[in-house]
């Protein structure tokens, strides 16, 4: 009698629900499986991206001192330059005070510096201007 009851009662709706919830409950448990059974998989997966990860944020550390470096060498041009510069007036004040010596019969070689020891214009020009005192 319960069975006729049942059956007298049963709602079609109700029995297509929990169809689709057993059909439901067997493909996740079968995805569940899959996805044990394949966890070595994913976890080589897992390491592979974090060493990539790694080995880029190297190459971006790399990358930046690559162009810190490149900025400083592009600087270089510029200093050169101006080294260049600051050589050739001292050539010209050595050629100037040179003329300067050989005109002047009254200083002793003593009295001339070593010419090595000259370490920029203004110390040229400081001699030259004392000698023209004397």
């Amino acid at each position: 009698m319960a069975m006729t009851f049942r059956l007298a009662f049963s709602n079609p709706l109700d029995c297509f629900i929990e169809k689709i919830l057993s059909d439901a409950n067997s493909v996740n448990e079968a995805e569940c499986e899959m996805v044990t059974d394949n966890r070595s998989i994913l976890d080589m997966m897992c390491e592979s991206i974090t060493h990539i990860s790694q080995v880029l944020a190297q190459t971006k550390d790399i990358t930046f001192n690559v162009r810190s470096e490149l900025t400083n060498l592009r600087s270089i041009p510029e200093t050169t330059q101006f080294l260049s510069e600051e050589i050739k007036e001292v050539k010209k004040e050595l050629v100037k005070l040179k003329k300067s010596l050989k005109n002047q019969t009254n200083v002793l070689p003593a009295e001339i510096p070593c010419l090595h020891d000259l370490k920029s214009v203004h110390t040229v020009e400081k001699l030259y201007n004392c000698h023209q005192k004397k």
